[in-house]
């Protein structure tokens, strides 16, 4: 990114990136109300589940987990895998107003298995999770627990002007900046004199510097 002012300014500005966090949705949908306990897919503890019924040769019906809008590129699961029975999840995340297909397949028995989000860095709000039954019996599958991962945001910690050389610069308060945000920038002239001065701030800040 580059910040220009037409007026003898001092211009500084440093990033820094936050470590990413696995985070756990904050509630849930069942649209067919045939998941038991579901608060328990995202309840921080493994040893506890949500529980949902299959029919044979059939998929389950869809948990949707809400979580708080924000920037997320891979998620995680830890479910129960039974083969011939629960051998396949399918997972998928929403953002830009429609559904995202991250991952439909086999799965590691109760481990901790993660999958990317296909088109990278998204700002994801709510994601979705159903099982398959392959056996010829009624079957129930297990979803222990699901998270999503944040993308290391991008923090801009000061920019600070001056424009007399006289003034020392103040810098801003620090704030956290979204991954491909853009920013508006404005000056405050406490002079009586009229100075004709503008900021601008072009293209993404995303690396530390």
């Amino acid at each position: 990114g580059v910040v220009s002012c037409s007026f003898p300014c001092i211009q500084r500005y440093k990033l820094i990136t936050t470590p990413a966090t696995w985070v756990s949705p904050t509630s849930h949908i069942a649209p067919d109300d045939e998941w038991s306990n579901p608060e328990e897919t995202y309840d921080g503890d493994i040893d506890t589940r949500g529980l949902v019924g299959i029919n044979p040769g059939r998929w389950s019906s869809y948990l949707i987990l809400i979580v708080n809008e924000q920037y997320i590129d891979k998620v995680r699961f830890y479910a129960r895998y039974v083969s011939p029975g629960i051998d396949k999840i399918d997972v998928a995340v929403y953002y830009e107003g429609d559904w995202h297909d991250v991952y439909e397949g086999i799965f590691a028995d109760r481990e901790w298995v993660e999958k990317s989000i296909p088109d990278g860095i998204e700002l994801v709000s709510k994601a979705r999770v159903r099982f398959y039954n392959s056996r010829t019996i009624r079957y129930a599958a297990s979803l222990h627990e699901f998270m999503l991962n944040t993308s290391g945001e991008t923090a801009q910690e000061g920019i600070y002007f001056d424009t007399h050389a006289i003034i020392p610069y103040l810098p801003q308060a620090p704030y956290i900046v979204p991954a491909g945000a853009t920013f508006l920038v404005r000056v405050y002239n406490d002079e009586e004199a009229i100075h004709n001065m503008s900021v601008s701030l072009a293209g993404y800040l995303q690396s530390k510097v």
